[in-house]
C-alpha cells in the first residue's frame, strides 16, 4: 500500500500516474482511502466551574469536555488524520444558558492528506449543549485532489454538569 501511494505522490504528474495505475492497484488505494473507520474519543474534560467563562453572556455553572475523531485506513488500519473539537456548555437551574466551540483544529498524520478547513456549529436544546466541528481533508499532490472526506467531532453536553454524549455526526440537530 505505501509503495503505490508514494508512486502517485513522487510523481510529477500525480493525476497521470493515477490514471496509467491498474484498476486492481486503484482499487486498493481507494479502499486504503475511502473506506476507512471514524474512531471518537474523550481527550479532555474540564471540571464545573462556577464562575461564568469570560466573554459569555451566560450565568451559572460552566463545562466543557474535548473530543478527538480519528480516521483509520481502510486496508492499513493506519492513523490518516483527525479533527477535534471542544464544546462548552454553561448552564443555570437546569437550563443551558451558552454553548461555544472555543477550540477546533485538525491533524494530518499521513503523507498526501492536506487539512482543508475546520468549521463548527452549536445547538441549544434548553437541556443540553451541542457542539460539532467538521474537518474537511484532501488527498492528492501537486494540485491535483483524488478524493475529499468530511470528519466530524461532535459532543452533547447536558445542563447537569454530569451527562454528556459523544459521536462523530456532524448534525447538531439529528
Amino acid at each position: 500500500m505505501k509503495a503505490l501511494i508514494s508512486k502517485i505522490l513522487k510523481s510529477s504528474n500525480p493525476k497521470k500516474t493515477w490514471s496509467k495505475m491498474s484498476k486492481k492497484d486503484k482499487a486498493l488505494v481507494k479502499k486504503e482511502l475511502k473506506s476507512g473507520k471514524v474512531k471518537v474519543k474523550l481527550v479532555a474534560g474540564g471540571g464545573v466551574s462556577t464562575n461564568a467563562v469570560p466573554d459569555t453572556p451566560s450565568t451559572g455553572s460552566c463545562w466543557q469536555k474535548t473530543l478527538e475523531a480519528d480516521y483509520y485506513g481502510g486496508v492499513t488500519r493506519a492513523l490518516m488524520f483527525s479533527t477535534t473539537n471542544t464544546t462548552q456548555v454553561c448552564a443555570d437551574s437546569g437550563t443551558v444558558t451558552f454553548v461555544d466551540v472555543p477550540e477546533k483544529f485538525q491533524n494530518t498524520e499521513r503523507l498526501g492528506w492536506h487539512k482543508d478547513g475546520v468549521t463548527d456549529s452549536t445547538l441549544d436544546v434548553n437541556w443540553e449543549g451541542r457542539g460539532v466541528a467538521r474537518g474537511s481533508f484532501d488527498f492528492g499532490a501537486a494540485g491535483w485532489v483524488l478524493l475529499s472526506k468530511t470528519i466530524c467531532a461532535q459532543l452533547r453536553l447536558n445542563a447537569d454538569m454530569t451527562h454528556y454524549a459523544s459521536s462523530s455526526e456532524c448534525s447538531v440537530g439529528a
